[in-house]
């Protein structure tokens, strides 16, 4: 979780909304953006994100046993 500084830097820099979330993939790459924060809609963003990074994970670990 990232909460800005009082300054907004990171709000502007991820290009300003008024109330925008962001969910960025593991690797730092984003992997969702709202203009305006839809919980519902970014809850199952991050159950899919967490489901295919232990997907991933797992044929990770997989192909290295």
């Amino acid at each position: 979780m990232l909460i800005d500084a009082l300054d907004d830097r990171a709000w502007r820099a991820f290009g300003s909304a008024p109330n925008v979330a962001i969910l960025v993939h593991p690797d730092g790459r984003i992997a969702v953006k709202q203009g305006w924060f839809q919980s519902k809609e970014m809850s199952r963003a991050i159950t899919a994100l967490l489901k295919n990074s232990l997907i991933s994970a797992d044929y990770r670990i997989s192909r290295h046993e």
